[in-house]
């Protein structure tokens, strides 16, 4: 049985060097402090982390420049640099139209459009649809025990929803690991999840 953790990369991963919103050049990447320890906590704990993002500056045109925000290489180059900060990363999957028509599965070392393996889910895999969530789900050749989200915008809140999984806030995920009081308001689920804690079982 597998325990899956989705997360978002841009905001709740990673931000950038320059403070751009868009990233400048591949390497203008940096973890968010707190997002190494708990991704490392959780592969520890032995969940298989997967990225899942959006990636619409492949599709959005630059008026400045007449020219994409990101091209697509880039954005593989981007995941791949990502992947080499954060090792604990299996894979990350980024949708790169606004159509959600397509899927690419990056590793460290290829990248591939998976978009025609599962077809039923062309259409779906732009965030807060959940094709690129469900895609993985369904390829899974073992039975699934335990599924979660984390991101930091309402779109991915409305991913884990509409694929059926829990969803934890970036902020809340990442403040768990760091210095510091915690003084988030969570629900039983979030705690167990945070903290291997099962609430309702203290209540008994």
């Amino acid at each position: 049985m597998i325990k899956f953790l989705f997360v978002d990369i841009d905001g709740t991963l990673t931000e950038t060097i320059s403070g751009e919103t868009f990233k400048q050049n591949p390497q203008d990447v940096k973890v968010i402090e707190g997002a190494d320890k708990a991704v490392t906590h959780y592969h520890n704990n032995g969940w298989t982390i997967i990225g899942v993002s959006n990636q619409g500056g492949c599709s959005s045109i630059n008026p400045k420049t007449g020219k994409y925000y990101k091209e697509l290489t880039d954005a593989i180059a981007e995941m791949q640099f990502t992947m080499q900060l954060i090792p604990e990363l299996l894979s990350v999957y980024f949708c790169p139209d606004f159509e959600g028509r397509e899927c690419w599965k990056i590793l460290q070392l290829s990248a591939s459009n998976v978009s025609q393996e599962l077809p039923q889910f062309v259409g779906t895999y732009r965030k807060p649809d959940p094709g690129m969530i469900l895609h993985n789900l369904e390829s899974c050749l073992v039975e699934v025990g335990e599924a979660w989200m984390v991101g930091d915008r309402p779109e991915d809140e409305q991913c884990a929803t509409n694929a059926g999984i829990n969803f934890c806030p970036a902020n809340v995920w990442r403040d768990r690991f760091r210095p510091g009081v915690f003084e988030h308001q969570i629900t039983p689920g979030q705690l167990k999840f945070l903290e291997g804690i099962d609430y309702g079982r203290l209540e008994q």
